[in-house]
């Protein structure tokens, strides 16, 4: 009888600890299926970007032009589309986007970026640049105008006061979660002087920016805010979006991957272009988005975030933080799946004990059978 007893105790023992591991589970899974915090986008007419307070070198930005979409279905084969390096300036107007009719969402009214009058070596400088920064897409890139044609406008020349923005913005584009055909984007290309790759790399990252592109926090690639870490190329791996911190994309996601995102929206060159091979997922819900949306108000830039912490108080960007990546490991920070380790425990210590008090019990000297 009292072996009777021992057993039924363990059983019911067993029984605890079998609950108690269903519990667990119910809890891990969860834990796993929990929604990711939800991402409010920033609203049509919003300027993103501009330099920091604490560092005044001009950085480049977008204007948020439309809400943004699911991802579109078609990713087939693109045709050649044509970037128009301008650097004569010229005379725009408000209205939907349209290089061919120097019409742009950017102006809020009639405005003229005057002539970058750079030599003729700097200004090869740029066009080569831009060429081998673009040579593995579909791209055409010429500084005579294209007419009345399909086309994108890349001005580079002028000041942002040009256009009515505040000192301290590089560039500017309209922005989309998708791709804003015949997009006019400025490079003011005045305020870097004879930095001849810096207004490349603005070039760059403006009409990336058309695109679909945000900013990231990868150095080396130039849809980033980050610098001291020598000439920028769209590079193939996963980083972080933000300008001075690291922050959910625009379009969603809290990571994107420039050269899957230009693959995607412009595709290949069909021969001689370069493949960096294949990429991670791109984690930035790109999507088509229309081209409508209020132009910013004339001189009324957005104040950036504060600037990440660094090694110099005086350079937010001489030091490399902990959320911002300098090289190409695509890594991405986050908790390990699994069960939460008080569970665990838990479950462990339940079992550990069950198991000895069965032993003391078999231990135990049995009483003699009275017959």
């Amino acid at each position: 009888m009292m072996k009777g007893l021992g057993e039924e105790a363990c059983m019911r023992t067993l029984h605890v600890v079998t609950a108690i591991g269903m519990l667990a589970v119910t809890a891990v899974a969860a834990h796993a299926e929990a929604p990711a915090p939800q991402w409010t986008p920033a609203p049509a007419g919003t300027f993103v970007g501009g330099s920091s307070p604490h560092d005044p070198r001009p950085r480049g930005g977008y204007v948020v032009v439309g809400e943004p979409l699911p991802p579109p279905d078609d990713t087939s084969a693109h045709a050649a589309v044509i970037f128009y390096v301008n650097k004569n300036g010229g005379t725009y107007v408000p209205g939907n986007n349209d290089a061919r009719t120097n019409r742009s969402t950017i102006v809020s009214q009639t405005r003229t970026v005057p002539a970058w009058t750079v030599s003729a070596a700097g200004w090869q400088q740029v066009m080569t640049c831009m060429n081998t920064m673009f040579q593995r897409w579909n791209v055409t890139i010429t500084d005579v105008d294209p007419g009345n044609v399909p086309h994108y406008e890349l001005v580079t020349a002028g000041r942002p006061q040009d256009i009515g923005m505040q000192q301290g913005v590089g560039g500017v584009s309209p922005f989309s979660c998708g791709t804003i055909n015949n997009s006019i984007v400025f490079t003011f290309a005045e305020v870097y002087g004879t930095d001849y790759r810096s207004v490349c790399e603005t070039n760059a990252q403006e009409i990336a920016h058309s695109f679909g592109l945000d900013h990231e926090r990868l150095c080396q690639d130039p849809m980033t805010y980050l610098s001291g870490c020598g000439q920028k190329t769209f590079q193939n791996t996963a980083a972080a979006c933000g300008e001075y911190s690291n922050r959910a994309c625009q379009c969603g996601g809290s990571t994107q991957n420039s050269v899957a995102l230009l693959d995607q929206r412009i595709g290949l060159r069909p021969a001689g272009g370069i493949d960096a091979g294949p990429g991670p997922s791109i984690d930035a819900g790109p999507s088509m988005g229309p081209d409508a949306g209020q132009p910013p108000q004339a001189d009324g830039g957005n104040q950036p975030p504060g600037s990440d912490a660094a090694s110099s108080p005086s350079d937010p960007d001489s030091g490399l933080g902990q959320d911002e990546i300098t090289t190409g490991c695509g890594c991405a920070g986050g908790a390990s799946g699994g069960a939460p380790p008080h569970v665990l425990l838990l479950a462990m210590a339940i079992i550990v004990g069950v198991g000895r008090r069965r032993r003391r019990s078999l231990a135990q000297p049995r009483p003699a059978r009275v017959s």
